[in-house]
């Protein structure tokens, strides 16, 4: 008895095609019963019976692991004439990883915009649904969200709840049967045209605040301004 894989590897939740084969010595068996089990992850059906090469076809779909584990598949071969026969094999399966795209809109300062973070599976491409999302910002703000059948997720972001002209944006992912994944970019916020930037307005006032503070004490003769000819007087 032969079983035949496309590889002794693969990743969590995923299908392949396994064909056992069942011989007497170099003679294809016909009519020959094939049992499949496993410890974990399941087959399209647990038992088959040969054709006339000797082959049975079954789909095994892997199971969710979120972190590399080996598994054994136990096939046994039984047919009234012969000796049963079983062969245990190995598979390793390893967790999916993510790819995490945040697509930023245009942002402009005071403004509310939407932030779209796309999922999708590195190793086949395909956009992944029901991913819990962590969407954070530089400024502290928090929002928790999950995918659709997309695997797209839509985040608010109100630009008027930050003072600065650069917003680093993060998205964290988390789903069963895949290693964690994050993405942050940094995005600029628009400031309207002929009008400082807030942190510039800053600046500019704290200087001129100063000025008028000590003009207001001299004034009131709180703070007494004193020159060296009136001290050697």
């Amino acid at each position: 008895t032969q079983i035949n894989l496309p590889s002794n590897t693969t990743f969590s939740d995923a299908k392949m095609n396994l064909t056992v084969t069942v011989k007497h010595e170099t003679m294809p068996v016909q009519y020959a019963t094939v049992t499949l089990t496993t410890q974990a992850g399941t087959f399209s059906t647990a038992t088959g019976t040969t054709d006339i090469n000797g082959n049975v076809t079954v789909e095994f779909t892997s199971p969710q692991v979120n972190g590399s584990t080996n598994i054994t598949i136990i096939t046994h071969a039984a047919k009234a004439g012969y000796v049963n026969h079983q062969i245990e094999t190995a598979v390793t399966i390893n967790p999916r990883t993510f790819s995490v795209l945040i697509i930023p809109p245009i942002i402009n300062s005071g403004k509310t915009a939407e932030v779209q973070v796309q999922v999708t599976c590195l190793e086949d491409g395909s956009r992944v649904t029901d991913v819990h999302v962590q969407f954070s910002l530089s400024n502290g703000d928090l929002s928790d969200g999950t995918t659709d059948a997309e695997g797209n997720c839509f985040f608010m972001l109100n630009s008027s709840q930050t003072s600065t002209q650069v917003v680093n944006m993060t998205a964290g992912v988390i789903k069963n049967g895949y290693v964690p994944g994050h993405r942050t970019i940094s995005v600029s916020v628009l400031q309207p045209e002929g009008e400082l930037p807030f942190l510039t307005i800053i600046m500019i006032m704290v200087p001129i605040v100063i000025v008028i503070v000590i003009v207001a004490l001299i004034k009131f003769k709180i703070m007494v301004v004193s020159t060296e000819e009136e001290t050697a007087a």
